[in-house]
């Protein structure tokens, strides 16, 4: 039935560079509506493509961890909004030192493999909150980190500081330390931004 779906109801996909990969790749598009009408024979040609194991490392060698057969990892979650407060026991923004504890916690845990870009804080402006939550947990964490970028700019951003606390960006295609949630928007739509992130992403070799 999914299959189905993607084949006639198609996908929205609001952006160009996506469209045209696609139609490259042989998926029926049409350009004016921003549509793209995947077959089944194409997913299934292309689900044979990717690696059946992907190897995410942390910063050490201690903590990488190999996504692969019946593997199972943990990290955080994501972008939480709002958070309860130990102190007075009630609901807030959460803001950096939050963060940073939070993220020095998970670090420390045994059982949870991976950090992630679990809250949005509150404390810095809108258009860096994605770039300074990633910075708080290259300054706190030794493991690997699952994260998203709010805008195109900021996984560019992100990846560059990943380059610099590696050494380069070889390093970074040696041991990739980064895997990117990238989420479509109910029902069947991708948006510029997101579409893109998965474009740049598979260019840097980020998971």
């Amino acid at each position: 039935t999914s299959l189905r779906v993607l084949e006639t109801v198609g996908v929205e996909i609001d952006n160009e560079n996506a469209l045209r990969i696609l139609s490259d790749a042989g998926v029926h598009v049409h350009f004016e509506r921003k549509m793209a009408y995947i077959s089944e024979e194409i997913v299934e040609e292309f689900l044979k493509k990717p690696p059946s194991e992907v190897k995410l490392c942390g910063f050490d060698d201690k903590h990488d961890v190999l996504f692969g057969g019946d593997n199972v990892y943990f990290n955080p979650g994501s972008t939480a909004l709002y958070m309860l407060d130990r102190e007075t026991m009630k609901m807030r923004r959460p803001v950096s030192k939050d963060f940073a504890d939070f993220v020095r916690l998970t670090d420390a845990l045994e059982y949870i493999q991976a950090q992630s870009t679990a809250m949005s804080v509150n404390d810095v402006p809108d258009h860096l909150v994605d770039r300074y939550r990633f910075y708080l947990i290259l300054k706190n964490s030794w493991k690997p980190i699952i994260a998203g970028a709010f805008t195109i700019e900021g996984l560019y951003d992100m990846r560059h500081m990943l380059e610099i606390v590696l050494g380069g960006d070889e390093a970074l295609f040696k041991r990739p330390c980064l895997l990117m949630d990238v989420c479509p928007s109910p029902p069947l739509k991708w948006s510029k931004m997101t579409s893109q992130n998965l474009i740049d992403s598979a260019r840097f070799n980020i998971p």
